[in-house]
């Protein structure tokens, strides 16, 4: 399993590629913007520096149609940047938000993408050819708190999110006018409506994500949780009737949706700290990660998810001591002051506490020394297997991992 790890800054909080991965956007956990560009040599270039927003950049999204990089910010805005001589040159969307923007991402068709917010609320941006500006619908009073990831079906029809109210939706997001007309047909649903919802029973749900046919949805949460709900049926989801919130349903229900026969729900409780990140590879694998640092495999297997091994990379041996040199000099002072009160030997390798099972024989090799907060699988086409995907990690780094021998193991 080949694990490519590049330190690009000390901090990181969300990351976006190009579709020829040719650009790599970056936040150092503030309000600007890296755009870095690989070399013919293979390194990574920094040529943009954008400082449109005034607050924390908390997502980053490049469209793969029309190579424009969407951004969302704590200060409650969004900007598309779109490439003019060399150039990237933001658009403001109106977003109408009282809160902050936590996520962002583009649809498959490339058409519309999704901002979740503090606020409460979901953001359905387009483009209006007439006027000449990125506007947005909204959907409200659907969350009991934020909204702290979006993910969207395959058809770009459903939205899924995974809120800090301990639950996971499904919405309807068909836009006439900006979905395609075929894609409309027989769809009673309208814009807005919860048509699945989800509570985790387990705190807050940190990532959510569709596999690649849109039939299984995965969502984890604060309990050291992961849920996988299959069996969804998107067209018939979005014949069916909305959720409606009354008296006679119980708010409490493990899931909820009026499609017959009901999905099935498979919890997985974990020992490993909870899981920020999530995605699927194939129908039946899927990768995790989140505070401890580590990538972890899941694998399906007779209609039961199970932990299948925590992901392990070739890393370069200088990691640890190339890191080192990226922290600043009051943090190094500290942390050599907490090694000199402890009994073993002041080294340069930066160790922690882990909870993870180990592989019999092997020695555990991470890439990341902090908590994971971003993924993104690398996909040609949409409802193909993948076998590469990167990680950004509040250590500073982006990895792009490649476990194919893994899969073929598997």
């Amino acid at each position: 399993m080949a694990a490519v790890a590049y330190q690009l800054t000390s901090q990181l909080s969300c990351h976006a590629w190009t579709a020829d991965r040719l650009h790599l956007a970056v936040c150092p956990n503030n309000h600007e913007i890296y755009v870095y560009q690989k070399t013919p040599t293979g390194q990574w270039t920094r040529t943009h520096t954008l400082s449109d927003h005034d607050q924390l950049v908390s997502g980053l999204d490049w469209s793969a149609a029309s190579n424009q990089l969407v951004s969302c910010s704590h200060d409650r805005n969004s900007y598309v940047f779109s490439w003019q001589d060399q150039t990237l040159k933001p658009e403001m969307v109106i977003t109408r938000l009282s809160k902050a923007a936590t996520c962002v991402k583009w649809s498959p068709c490339q058409r519309k993408f999704a901002i979740g917010s503090a606020a409460k609320a979901i953001c359905i941006c387009y483009y209006e050819q007439e006027s000449h500006w990125w506007a947005s619908k909204l959907i409200r009073r659907q969350h009991d708190s934020s909204i702290l990831m979006v993910s969207w079906h395959p058809d770009s029809m459903l939205l899924a999110t995974a809120s800090s109210d301990s639950k996971c939706r499904v919405f309807s997001t068909a836009l006439p006018g900006i979905d395609a007309e075929q894609s409309l047909s027989g769809i009673t649903s309208k814009f807005g409506d919860c048509l699945l919802q989800v509570d985790s029973h387990s705190g807050w749900c940190h990532a959510v994500a569709w596999s690649p046919s849109g039939s299984q949805l995965c969502f984890t949460s604060h309990g050291s949780k992961l849920h996988v709900v299959s069996g969804i049926d998107g067209s018939e989801l979005l014949r069916s009737s909305p959720l409606v919130q009354d008296q006679s349903a119980d708010p409490n229900a493990p899931l909820q949706c009026h499609l017959q026969p009901q999905p099935d729900r498979q919890d997985i409780q974990l020992r490993q700290l909870p899981f920020k990140v999530v995605a699927f590879l194939q129908e039946d694998l899927l990768v995790a990660g989140g505070f401890e640092g580590d990538m972890y495999m899941f694998k399906c297997r007779q209609q039961h998810w199970q932990v299948l091994r925590a992901i392990q990379g070739d890393i370069q041996q200088s990691h640890a001591a190339h890191l080192k040199k990226q922290l600043s000099a009051d943090f190094s002072k500290k942390l050599d002051m907490f090694k000199q009160q402890t009994a073993s030997p002041v080294t340069n390798k930066v160790t922690r506490r882990s909870t993870q099972p180990q592989v019999a024989g092997a020695q555990h090799k991470s890439a990341h020394i902090n908590c994971i907060i971003d993924l993104h699988v690398f996909q040609t086409q949409q409802k193909t297997a993948s076998s590469r995907f990167s990680t950004a990690g509040l250590d500073g780094q982006v990895v792009v991992w490649d476990v194919v021998d893994c899969i073929e193991w598997t």
